[in-house]
């Protein structure tokens, strides 16, 4: 394996617990319950991946990933996202074993924050959530733009993971992905 895909994993690792400090500094507070329920929710979806492959065509944890940007605020949907690959049980390799935790903390860390960025509420405050209009203009769209920026960011580190592993250009890569995506991921924006 080229050095220059360890120097990659390492780079991830480290923009992962940037975007965790930076949620911490950004959050009041990390609503534990929240961040235990989904990481568990995100650990069983990465671990049953191979066996839902078959049958449903939207990833479970992809899923629970978009709800913890608004369930788990920047910080605890950073956590979200790395425990959910952390303790992915099926067998890969020691680069994939250290590397999807961190893609995946800064993918929801990312998202979480552009949603944050876009005002999006705070789903524990009922007199806001109960408004239509306010879901759609401080809910729905927030996540839309979040799950946007945070699938975009997954596009780029697996674009550039094939640069650093393969030679592939990365730019090259990352629209092959998007072109590949098909119908799928309207498919989660809407869940």
């Amino acid at each position: 394996m080229p050095v220059a895909v360890y120097a990659f994993v390492a780079t991830t690792n480290g923009a992962a617990a940037m975007l965790f400090w930076v949620g911490l500094r950004d959050q009041d507070n990390i609503p534990w319950p929240a961040v235990i329920i989904l990481s568990a929710l995100g650990v069983l979806g990465a671990n049953l991946r191979d066996e839902l492959a078959n049958s449903v065509e939207v990833s479970f944890t992809l899923v629970v990933l978009a709800a913890a940007m608004a369930l788990a605020g920047p910080g605890g949907a950073v956590l979200v996202g790395f425990f959910s690959y952390l303790l992915d049980f099926r067998k890969s390799t020691m680069v994939s074993r250290l590397l999807n935790p961190a893609m995946s903390a800064c993918v929801s860390g990312v998202g979480a924050n552009v949603y944050a960025l876009a005002e999006g509420l705070d789903p524990y405050d009922l007199e806001v959530v109960s408004s239509p209009a306010n879901l759609l203009a401080y809910l729905a769209l927030p996540m839309f733009a979040g799950f946007l920026v945070g699938l975009l960011t997954n596009v780029a580190l697996i674009g550039l993971m094939a640069h650093f592993s393969d030679g592939v250009n990365p730019f090259t890569a990352a629209v092959q992905i998007v072109r590949g995506l098909g119908p799928t991921y309207p498919v989660h924006v809407l869940l």
